[in-house]
């Protein structure tokens, strides 16, 4: 979700991607505190046992996110509206992160830049839905961007650092958020940080936007994610 675009950066140095997330297990509660996935069922909104929830199914206004292949992605391009594809984790404490490891189709190059996002203290409600937005998109832009509630009212955020640069298949990247300060880092390596006061609670989450000339849902998203309180 943006009102601009940024433009292409300098891919920043390629470290070894990690080919699995550490092993945490499932949750004995409904209270989430780490959880992990690589998206082995085949879900449209996901839901992994009521794990989730979705932009459209609960907040209305927004598309859902959905799985298959083995991989987590949109359900719908956004052609007019900032009606991203979003959906977030439960039980999680303010402090917390997420890490996605990176699926991008092999030669996938669109017209329209495709994004893909890592959503901090998200809450999606009916009508109002309020996230900080780590964003990455297919021709090399980034952007962090704080969700005021209501769809299409968004605060574009200025981070200090190179971003996120080229993003490849199988790259891992982390959007945390500690206090105030979020910290993006690209296969270990710090790319961005800012620090923004206005959201204190929420959960993390996936989501994904793209206009729609020559986007495909599936060729980007993640193979796999992990998420925990810090």
């Amino acid at each position: 979700m943006r009102a601009l675009s940024l433009a292409p950066r300098a891919p920043f140095p390629l470290l070894r991607a990690r080919s699995a997330f550490r092993s945490r297990g499932w949750p004995n509660s409904g209270a989430l505190s780490s959880f992990s996935t690589s998206f082995l069922a085949t879900e449209n909104p996901i839901s992994e046992g009521g794990r989730w929830v979705n932009g459209l199914a609960t907040g209305l206004l927004w598309k859902n996110m959905q799985t298959g292949s083995g991989n987590a992605f949109a359900t719908a391009t956004n052609p007019s509206a900032f009606d991203d594809n979003c959906a977030h984790l439960i039980g999680f404490s303010a402090d917390h992160y997420i890490e996605g490891v990176v699926h991008r189709a092999v030669g996938y190059s669109p017209v329209d830049a495709h994004e893909i996002e890592w959503l901090l203290r998200a809450d999606i409600t009916p009508n109002f839905t309020r996230a900080y937005e780590v964003l990455a998109d297919s021709g090399g832009g980034f952007q962090i961007v704080l969700w005021n509630g209501d769809r299409g009212d968004f605060t574009v955020l200025s981070p200090t650092g190179p971003g996120t640069g080229t993003i490849a298949h199988g790259d891992v990247i982390r959007a945390q958020i500690v206090g105030t300060t979020i910290t993006v880092f690209k296969n270990d390596v710090q790319v961005a940080t800012v620090d923004n006061s206005v959201l204190t609670s929420g959960n993390p989450g996936i989501g994904s936007f793209m206009r729609g000339n020559g986007n495909v849902l599936a060729s980007f998203g993640w193979q796999s994610i992990e998420a925990s309180d810090i």
